[in-house]
């Protein structure tokens, strides 16, 4: 029999790939993708095969069933094509075209294959010149805009039913071909209401979408798969690419701050790529980490830095090494609903990273450069006062202390170390030296990105490749970042989808020594170093003045004396393969993937920076490669049952393996004119190790079940195995519950026509802590060489300790959350309101044994400690005013956390522990702050006062009551008055954020604030710079004019006095004996509230006209500022970074073009 067919083969990827593959430098390995997805593509028809079984049917039914069960869909006319025939086919395995030459054997019908589509038409017949003979299947095109009449791209477009669609093109335009009259077509995008336009007669469909104010069917990811928002019981906030790309920084980390609800972020360092500290639902443990889990794209990756951090400088996180521009959406999952089936990894929350990926068949490239400069918000004046101010003070606390007038030699004498410069006190005088501005300049970043997206009809592709070049506020501390991104996914089989993600990631840092006091340098050594010094000199070897000191503030950064250099190189890769199994609502879903950095760390100091003889230099390297390995494998079934019933169930398991090597080797005396460790004179250390663990294994479930679309149940489980536990304790069990109610779905609830949505829900379950290192569970060796036995040193001593503990077992979280979300006014205000209840149990606590026991280091960890931290949520979005031509919407989060231990070890159950200026104890807050507690200057002695506590009520009581009396801040009283501070914590109790984004026209400004309070934090440089009237010290601008002098002053500041050493005894004697008054640190005089209200970030934005582009394509223009303004009763440097480097002040400017 002759064959009556023809078939076109088309889409031609191979091209486009090759020129993507070539860019990535993996040409053998890409190239094998791009064989097998053209094959996909090209070969479609040639290599799916269907089985039918249908007896007495119509070939209507038939073409149905194929349409059903492959991606084929069918183009004829009722009039030209009979296909009310009755036919019986049995086929198995068959291709489309062995079937179609089945049923249509003996009739004039022809048929023609492309793609996937597939037209019938008597033969003979010119299909391409067949005009509008297929009378019921049209071509069907149209614009989507917006709600304002802006063309939308990105709208995915498809015919109900079936796989035919496609996306709107850049100018929001679409076009779908071989549509039946009696088909619906569907619009949807993310935060737009779904739409369904059935076609009729219509050739021509203008489509403009409605924003979903509440976004309720919005997908979001969750763990191990997706769900709507309207059905999630738990609680999941969800932070937008355009959100976290308005923000210049280079952590993405930090881009989060003042976005969620139940999220603090908290901003440590200015450092460019500091890691900033997250909490989601506040502190969960006292000894392990609180740090949220980090999923990207499935895989659990490493967040902790691994280069050398010694002499203060800054490491650079990890999460830097990810490039904003590539995140598609970010998922905070917060309760135990959400958290549970991560088990023992979520007790500090999870941070779902979703990157990029494209569907659809337009070619998207995409250009974007953001630069600027960034500035220290505040000068030197600002904080410090000038040489000759300087010298008076000091001149004046001298003579009050009876002491000589202070010389240029003397205080260079007791300041540096190495040389000592000469300099004469009116040439002192006579200079005034800008030591802020020497340390630190106005700082300036680029970074250019560009990404391309190609969509087709089984799958998609994306390349991004981004450079950032950042310099720091202080010279010589850059930062260099590349990135590069693959992503392919695709069907080489019908129900089959593989797909993968590659990121390589290169980053090179330039770190900076930060340690204070004579012989360091950097940016702690500020407030020391006087205004008198001098930066250069041209009759030095260096041109540097005091190089040696520590106190030369530009010679410690400059890169021909001091180098601490970092390079990471990164690599995150991970694979899938999706199964939609012949069960209906089946699938099968394997991934695998690793995460690898390598961390080389490089210190060089010349010996022209040694404070002392013999002035010799020295070098380190440091070299880490981390690995992390995780598979997970699990299967989801969805079904609905006479639209009554809804059942989602996911059960699965996975496994994490962990695994770093170190090697280290320092040497003094370096014999070479590079910078680097070679022809070492001295090698002082040398070392390599291997850190095999944690092993993590879990078994995991989790179902929902829906009632009539508004009764919602869910559970959870996971079964943990963690390798640094003994076997007893190896295995632990978490699991969650959690309901939902759409009670505005209730009928009696129909008449309010203001309320859209209002869903109770409410959730309870465990989560476990698994930041537990193997040394906590066996006994530590190691080896001593400064221990006598008898009349000599032993060469070599073994030292035991601490014990480890075959006891040790989890951490456990049990979490409560109960609260509603809601939509009114038609979805214009919408939020959510939750309370939670967080108890942790078995915190792990480092406990002391006997002596006797005979351990060098006599301590075991115990799980013997309780603690509970509760809070409220509440956010808020609102469109104020939607115009044509002008909008404006409002987004509100804020948060409460309070915390309370509950239970401690036999050794701190009374007193509690007692670290540096804080507490911890039974019925206290964590981090609270013991001090003692500052009352005023004396008016009529001129010393600091303090109030007295009780000591017997504290010694036998532990508790601390003032006896009412004040008595002198001397050293000695201030240690014996400490009190706890109930409520006085350095943690924020309230926090949040307040975005507010307007549109006219083409312009667009977002205006974001955030906020914290509720805690205490004191400045160590207002301490030593107000109280150390001494040549080691500036003195602190807000002193002068406020100091005591004669009595009745009522002063802020007690009598200039050097050093702090007054002739006033204990009880506020008189005496000849000196007394020191130098423990203000310990006291509240520089305890502030530490609430603040930033705003973070300006952007204005300005969308040129698509005429100037003429259609192809579309371009943005932005300017921005960070860290503007910042309100704020504490008079420290920051409210967050404390006295560390403050958060700059950027502006920047930039430009998206869209082709």
């Amino acid at each position: 029999m002759e064959k009556k067919r023809k078939v076109v083969n088309v889409g031609e990827l191979h091209p486009l790939l090759g020129k993507l593959f070539r860019v990535m430098k993996l040409t053998t390995f890409f190239y094998l993708l791009a064989i097998i997805q053209t094959f996909a593509v090209n070969s479609y028809s040639q290599v799916t095969r269907l089985s039918l079984d249908m007896h007495n049917t119509t070939v209507k039914n038939v073409l149905l069933e194929i349409e059903n069960n492959s991606e084929f869909y069918f183009i004829y006319s009722n009039k030209l094509v009979d296909v009310t025939r009755k036919v019986d086919v049995q086929l198995k395995n068959k291709k489309v075209d062995e079937i179609l030459d089945i049923i249509f054997d003996g009739q004039p019908i022809q048929y023609s294959i492309t793609d996937r589509q597939i037209i019938l038409s008597p033969n003979g017949m010119n299909i391409e010149k067949s005009g509008d003979i297929f009378q019921q299947h049209k071509s069907v095109s149209g614009k989507v805009s917006d709600q304002n009449g802006a063309p939308l791209p990105g709208v995915t477009v498809v015919v109900k039913g079936s796989t035919k669609g496609t996306v709107t093109d850049v100018d929001g335009k679409y076009k779908l071909s071989g549509i039946d009259e009696n088909s619906i077509i569907q619009f949807s995008f993310v935060g737009m209401e779904k739409q369904e336009i059935p076609v009729g007669g219509q050739t021509i469909i203008d489509v403009s979408m409605q924003e979903d104010a509440i976004g309720i069917e919005e997908v979001v990811a969750i763990g191990y798969g997706t769900m709507k928002k309207r059905d999630i019981v738990g609680s999941v906030a969800t932070i937008n690419n355009e959100d976290i790309t308005k923000m210049p920084s280079t952590n993405l980390a930090q881009t989060l701050q003042g976005m969620s609800s139940g999220m603090m972020v908290t901003n440590n360092s200015g450092h460019p790529g500091s890691a900033p500290s997250i909490q989601i639902r506040g502190l969960n443990s006292i000894n392990l980490s609180s740090n949220p889990l980090w999923i990207v794209d499935g895989m659990p990756i490493v967040t902790g830095a691994d280069e050398s951090t010694a002499n203060g400088i800054k490491a650079v996180s990890p999460i830097a090494m990810l490039n904003p521009n590539d995140i598609e959406s970010i998922q905070v999952l917060k309760d135990a609903a959400a958290t549970a089936i991560y088990g023992n990894r979520a007790s500090g929350g999870v941070i779902l990273v979703t990157t990029k990926s494209y569907k659809g068949g337009k070619v998207n490239l995409n250009i974007n450069y953001d630069g600027g400069i960034s500035q220290v918000p505040f000068s030197q004046n600002d904080i410090f006062v000038d040489s000759q101010t300087w010298w008076n003070t000091i001149d004046k606390s001298r003579e009050n202390a009876g002491l000589t007038e202070m010389t240029t030699e003397s205080a260079l004498g007791t300041l540096f170390q190495g040389e000592k410069p000469e300099i004469s006190k009116e040439e002192a005088l006579a200079t005034n030296t800008d030591q802020l501005g020497a340390l630190t300049r106005t700082a300036r970043f680029h970074q250019f990105a560009l990404s391309a997206n190609k969509g087709f009809t089984d799958g998609g592709m994306t390349f991004s490749l981004s450079y950032r070049n950042e310099e720091g506020l202080i010279h010589e501390n850059d930062l260099q970042r590349l990135t590069s991104r693959f992503s392919i996914n695709f069907k080489p089989i019908n129900k089959l989808e593989l797909g993968f993600n590659s990121n390589l990631i290169y980053m090179k840092s330039n770190g900076v020594m930060s340690v204070e006091q004579k012989g360091n340098g950097g940016w702690k050594n500020w407030h020391h170093t006087l205004p008198w010094f001098k930066i250069y000199d041209e009759t030095a070897q260096t041109g540097y003045w005091g190089v040696n000191s520590g106190y030369n503030m530009r010679a410690f950064s400059d890169r021909d004396l001091q180098r601490n250099d970092v390079d990471k190189y990164r690599g995150m890769c991970n694979a899938y393969v999706l199964w939609e199994t012949p069960v209906e609502g089946l699938t099968v879903k394997g991934e695998s993937g690793a995460d690898l950095i390598i961390t080389n760390s490089s210190y060089w100091k010349s010996a022209l920076l040694d404070p002392v003889e013999p002035y010799i230099s020295e070098a380190n390297e440091r070299s880490v490669t981390r690995t992390v390995l995780n598979y997970v494998a699990y299967a989801n079934y969805k079904k609905t049952i006479n639209d009554v019933h809804a059942i989602d169930i996911t059960a699965g398991i996975e496994g994490t393996s962990n695994r770093a090597y170190t090697k280290y080797a320092a040497g003094i005396d370096i014999q070479s004119i590079y910078p680097e460790l070679r022809n070492v004179g001295t090698m002082s250390s040398m070392y390599g190790s291997l850190n095999d663990g944690p092993y993590l294994m879990g078994l995991f479930a989790r179902a929902n079940y829906k009632l009539l679309d508004r009764y919602i149940l869910n559970a959870s489980y996971r079964r943990d195995g963690h390798s640094a536990f003994s076997e007893n304790n190896r295995w632990a069990d978490f699991y969650a519950f959690g309901a939902g109610w759409i009670v505005s779905d209730e009928n009696f609830m129909k008449d309010i026509s203001w309320l859209n949505l209002f869903k109770l829900r409410g959730s309870y379950g465990t989560t476990g802590n698994c930041n537990v290192s193997n040394s906590m569970t066996f006994m530590k060796w190691g080896k001593s060489s400064s221990k006598v036995f008898g009349a000599e040193y032993l060469s070599t001593r073994t030292t035991v300790g601490p014990l480890g503990s075959a006891d040790l077992k989890w951490e456990i979280t049990a979490n409560m959350d109960l609260g509603f979300d809601y939509g009114l006014f038609n979805n214009r205000v919408n939020g959510s309101f939750a309370v939670y209840h967080q108890w942790i149990s078995d915190l792990i606590l480092n406990g002391n044994v006997q002596p006797s026991v005979g351990y060098n280091t006599n301590s075991i960890y115990q799980n013997v400690g309780d603690l509970e931290n509760w809070g409220v949520e509440f956010n808020i979005s609102i469109l104020n005013i939607d115009k044509k031509y002008f909008s404006w919407k409002s987004t509100l989060n804020f948060s409460t956390n309070k915390n309370e231990v509950k239970k401690l070890n036999d050794a701190e159950s009374g007193k509690g522990y007692i670290a540096g200026n804080r507490i911890r104890r039974v019925g206290e807050a964590l981090n609270t702050w013991y001090l003692a507690d500052y009352a005023y200057v004396d008016p009529d002695k001129g010393v600091y006062m303090i109030k007295q506590i009780d000591a017997d009520a504290w010694n036998d009581e532990y508790q601390t009551i003032e006896t009412g009396e004040i008595i002198p801040m001397t050293n000695g009283n201030v240690n014996n008055n400490r009190k706890v501070l109930s409520g006085k914590t350095t943690t924020p109790t309230y926090y949040g954020g307040f975005n507010n984004t307007f549109r006219y026209k083409n312009f667009d400004l977002n205006v974001l604030f955030n906020f914290a309070g509720g805690h205490y934090q004191k400045s160590e440089i207002r301490e030593e710079t107000s109280q150390y009237v001494g040549v080691e010290y500036n003195v602190m601008k807000e002193m002068v004019g406020n100091t005591w002098e004669k009595p009745g002053d009522q002063a802020d500041y007690p009598m200039l006095m050097s050093n702090n050493f007054y002739h006033i005894d204990h009880e506020g004697n008189e005496s000849a004996s000196l007394f020191s008054y130098s423990y203000v640190s310990k006291t509240t005089r520089f305890l502030q509230r530490a609430d603040y209200l930033r705003l973070k970030n300006i952007q204005l934005g300005y969308t040129l006209p698509r005429s100037v582009l003429k259609g192809n394509g579309s371009m943005r223009l932005f300017l921005g500022v960070t860290n503007l303004l910042t309100i704020t009763g504490y008079d420290g440097l920051d409210p967050e970074t404390w006295d560390d480097l403050p958060m700059p002040r950027t502006f920047n400017f930039g430009l998206s073009l869209n082709l």
